[in-house]
Order: C-alpha cells, then sequence, then structure tokens
C-alpha cells in the first residue's frame, strides 16, 4: 500500500499552480523575496521561494491553505506531535540517505537500524492516538490524520510492529554476548575467526570477591590483558563485519525478515513522510512569523477571496514585511506598531493605475512593494500583514525597478529600462499587476514625461493593475488627457504621500500616508536638507 501527502493542493489540483517560469522574475530581487524566504523559512529558503514562484490562481487552493494554517494557528499541540514527530522521521532519513539500510552488515548498523523503526513505530502511534483530531478543522490536516490512521491500521504496519519488537527482543535479550576462536599464523598474527556460541547473558569482568571466593558463574572471566569496552556511534571495523557475517548465517530468517521491515518502511512511507515534513515546515514556518512579528506589534489578518475578473486589491493597515524584519535588524526590541505607518490600499473600480508621487524618502518604494509582497503571500496560501483584506489572484506581477548594475560600458540604463518594459507588456495581460519605482529618469524631463505617459497608456489598455511611483508631478496633472486618448476600463488616479506642517519647527513633516490626492508641486527637497543640518547659505558664509 503507498500513501500520498498533499497539504498544499486538495486532491485533483496538483496543477493549478500557474509556473511562470518563462515570463519576467525581476520580482524576486525587486520585491525582496528571498530576503523575506529567509525570514520566514530559515532552513528551507529556496523550496518556498518556489512556492512564491508557483502563482496559484485557483481560489479552491488559496481556501484549502488557509484552512490548514488556521488550524496550525488555532491548534497549538498540532506542532509538537504532527511537525515534531515527522521531523524526528525526516533528520533520520537525511543521516542515512543513500546506505543501503535493508542490507545490514554489522552490530552496529543493525542497532541503528532497530532505534530507527522503533521510532518510526512510536511517531505513527503517537499520531494515531493525537487527542486533539476533533479541533482540526481544515480538509488538508484531517486528509494526512486520515492517512496516518490508515499506515497505522494497515497490515503492513501490525507486520512492522511485531517483526522490530521480535527484533528488539532477541537483540536486548538473546543475544548478549558471543564466544569466538580465533587462529593465529606462523608470525603470530590473527589469520582465521570463528564463531563458537551465541549467549542471552553479557561476559563480565570477575570482581575481586568473586575471585576470593572462587565463583563458578561462566559468564564470568578474567582476562589476560585490557578488558576493552566499544564506545557507542562507533563505525563498524573489518572484524565486525566478518564477524556480524556469521552471526547472519546463524540468526537467519529473521534478520532477513529485518531487511524486509526496512524495505517496506523505505519504499512506501519515506517519500511521503518526507514531502509531508517540507509542508508541514511551510506552516509551521508561517506560524513562528506571525507569532513572532505579531509581538512586535505587526496585525495579521486572513484575506478573503475576490474573483479575478473583479481585479481587486483592498487591504486595510497594510505593511511592508520586509520593511518590519529591516527595522528588527535595527532594533531588536522595536515595537514595529509605533514605528511603521501602516496605509489602506483600494485598487478596484475607482482606480486601479495608480501614480504615485509625494517627496524623497515618504514611503513610496515601501508602499509599492508591500502591494507586490502582500499579492504574493494571499497567492501563497499566507495571512496577510494587515486588518482586512478582499484580493483576487493575479497571473503575474511585473516590476520596472530601475538597477544600476545592469548597466554595461555599451548599454545605458534607459536602453535597459525599455527592454524591460517591452518584455512586460509583450505577456502582461488585464489580470496582471505592474509595480513601477522611479522609471525612466535618466534621461531629461520631457523625454521621462513622455516614456512614462505611454507606460501609463499600455496599462490602461492592457488592462493591469498598476502603481507607478514617480517624482514627475506633470504625468499625474495629465490623467484625463491619458485616459480620453486610450481605451481601457482600468481608472487612473493620483496618489500622494501626505505631508503635514510641523507648526513648532515652520517645517513640512512627513507622515508616510498614502492616499489619493492631487501631486504637491515640488519634492520638498528643501525639508530633507534641513532635516538632515544642511543649510547652504550657512555653509557658505562659513568660508
Amino acid at each position: 500500500m503507498s500513501y500520498k501527502a498533499n497539504l498544499l493542493f486538495p486532491e485533483g489540483k496538483e496543477n493549478s499552480k500557474n509556473s511562470s517560469k518563462n515570463l519576467p522574475q525581476d520580482y524576486i530581487l525587486d520585491l525582496n523575496i528571498d530576503f523575506i524566504a529567509r525570514k520566514l523559512f530559515p532552513e528551507y529558503p529556496d523550496y518556498f521561494v518556489e512556492i512564491f514562484k508557483q502563482y496559484c490562481t485557483d481560489p479552491e487552493t488559496i481556501l484549502y491553505r488557509q484552512d490548514i494554517l488556521e488550524d496550525v494557528l488555532s491548534v497549538p499541540e498540532l506542532e509538537s506531535v504532527l511537525h515534531g514527530i515527522i521531523s524526528k522521521i525526516y533528520v533520520f532519513e537525511q543521516s542515512v540517505k543513500g546506505k543501503n539500510l535493508s542490507n545490514a552488515n554489522s552490530f552496529i548498523d543493525i542497532g541503528v537500524q532497530i532505534e530507527t523503526l522503533k521510532v518510526y513505530i512510536d511517531c505513527i502511534t503517537q499520531c494515531f492516538k493525537f487527542e486533539k483530531k476533533n479541533a482540526v478543522k481544515s480538509f488538508g490536516m484531517i486528509a494526512l490524520m486520515d492517512k496516518v490512521n490508515k499506515i497505522y491500521e494497515s497490515g503492513e504496519f501490525v507486520s512492522l510492529r511485531d517483526e522490530v519488537a521480535k527484533l528488539d527482543d532477541l537483540f536486548s535479550h538473546a543475544i548478549k554476548s558471543v564466544t569466538i576462536a580465533i587462529n593465529f599464523d606462523e608470525v603470530n598474527r590473527p589469520c582465521e575467526m570463528a564463531v563458537l556460541s551465541i549467549d542471552n547473558k553479557p561476559f563480565r569482568q570477575k570482581t575481586l570477591a568473586s575471585k576470593i571466593f572462587k565463583t563458578n558463574d561462566p559468564m564470568q572471566i578474567t582476562p589476560i590483558g585490557t578488558y576493552h569496552k566499544i564506545e557507542k556511534n562507533k563505525a563498524a571495523t573489518q572484524f565486525d563485519i566478518a564477524l556480524f557475517s556469521d552471526l547472519n548465517e546463524l540468526c537467519g530468517e529473521t534478520l532477513h525478515s529485518f531487511a524486509r521491515a526496512l524495505d517496506f518502511y523505505y519504499k512506501t512511507n519515506i517519500e511521503f513522510f518526507i514531502e509531508t515534513y517540507h509542508q508541514l515546515s511551510y506552516y509551521f514556518g508561517l506560524k513562528k512569523a506571525i507569532n513572532y512579528l505579531q509581538s512586535k506589534g505587526v496585525k495579521f489578518c486572513r484575506p478573503t477571496i475576490a474573483k479575478m475578473e473583479d481585479r481587486l486589491f483592498n487591504v486595510d493597515n497594510m505593511i511592508d514585511i520586509s520593511f518590519a524584519y529591516e527595522m528588527l535588524k535595527t532594533d531588536y526590541y522595536a515595537k514595529l506598531n509605533e514605528l511603521i505607518v501602516p496605509n489602506d490600499v483600494h485598487i478596484d473600480e475607482n482606480g486601479r493605475i495608480f501614480i504615485l508621487t509625494g517627496p524623497n524618502n515618504s514611503g513610496k518604494t515601501t508602499y509599492t512593494r508591500a502591494v507586490g509582497v502582500c499579492q504574493l503571500m494571499f497567492q501563497a496560501g499566507m495571512f496577510i500583514p494587515g486588518t482586512s483584506a478582499n484580493i483576487s489572484p493575479v497571473d503575474h506581477i511585473y516590476t520596472h525597478f530601475p538597477k544600476e548594475e545592469m548597466v554595461g560600458i555599451n548599454t545605458s540604463r534607459l536602453t535597459q529600462e525599455c527592454k524591460q518594459l517591452k518584455n512586460i507588456f509583450k505577456t502582461a495581460t488585464r489580470y496582471s499587476l505592474v509595480l513601477s519605482n522611479e522609471s525612466f529618469s535618466s534621461t531629461t524631463y520631457k523625454e521621462s514625461l513622455y516614456i512614462a505617459s505611454g507606460f501609463i497608456k499600455l496599462c490602461r489598455f492592457t488592462g493591469c493593475r498598476a502603481v507607478f511611483t514617480t517624482h514627475m508631478i506633470d504625468l499625474a496633472e495629465t490623467i484625463d488627457e491619458m485616459e480620453n486618448a486610450t481605451e481601457g476600463d482600468s481608472k487612473i488616479i493620483s496618489m500622494v504621500s501626505e505631508m503635514e506642517q510641523d507648526k513648532i519647527k515652520n517645517q513640512n513633516k512627513l507622515t508616510y500616508k498614502i492616499k489619493p490626492g492631487k501631486p504637491y508641486k515640488n519634492s520638498f527637497a528643501y525639508d530633507i536638507l534641513i532635516k538632515y543640518g544642511i543649510d547652504f547659505d550657512d555653509m557658505l558664509n562659513k568660508k
């Protein structure tokens, strides 16, 4: 009997993932996905980056994962019983990977293997007897426990349990010592060895009392030389292997039964438990991250799933999770709810293309990145940083973030950006999300404005959702012209990172709140200079 486990896809939905390996992958770098994966899943970040890349668009699959995560968060015992126990099996499998365990060739090997099977049997038994089964509600967890129950109740498992019990008894009680004979050659080197007898009692070195009173216990001996002891976990020697070969002949069918038991264990169950272990690690990694960030003041919510056709991204009090982790690198004890300003994001029929302007260092890039990260987390079946959310799946996220390091001797930054733009709109659809951060700023203002306007028009014509972060305030002032000149149902709106007046210091202050509004007429560079103590007039007067 074979068993399969899948905590990522409901039965029959394994193909619902939407692989995007042939589409632009810039979002992995631009959205800081590798960094987030290392923080959420430090042991297996690559495994979880692949989940981010799958772009699951099937509502049933997203819901399936959310339900499992709900169980993991609400039933704490699942971590110690399921994840903790299956981890033991996984750790052992990694330690013996590539070894032929069904062909034991030493006392040490067979002892390790018996202990391994005992751990496996104990794990299945504990899972079977898990007292909180009725608290689990998700189809995925219920299916996993049903499969463990089937293993426990199967004839193969019962046979395995019986065989291991016999072997354990044999090696714990029946075989305690072996008498061997050794022949020497003409120069007194050991040249031949044979097993004379197997006893159920261990040999003991004679005590002083037994020597004085001359007891005749045959299991007590007086060694001529040093009484050697073999340390546990010591590697098998050639002598050990040869000795075990003879014992194998003497023990016969019992050891062959053991080999068959190992074959059953590995061929039938190891794949099941390894895949289950990785998938459980996914959910318990999320649980650990959520609990940790919540302790620092970050709020998480379970998004509701909107239809793909609705093209919605509505999140209240959204934050950027990578920014949160960066803040904690600086100050581990930081209370993030006091330091990070959350934002409401409503991408819907009232506006699906955002032209985002505002002062330097006012949170525009963080906001743009957070939209992409939350979208990915949602489609991976995760809860997201926010207080409520209603999101439609996207078929892909395209990012257009300038990368200075990509510029070569024979290329310019603008050339690279234009190539990137072309790659996006070759494959983007009305169900895509496009995120742009300070694009096309490497040429003259007039040319940048022309290219950016064309970019926005392409977004509207395609029907995709987009956030276009820019310092070109004139772009936001020509929204009506762009809409009138381009067919499409994606409404363009102006968003701005707001400032407020600090009356005491008589200067503008960043709020990091991003809302619909008209663009400011300047980037408040003067206020930034003052904030960092730079006053050109004062500095010149000191010369």
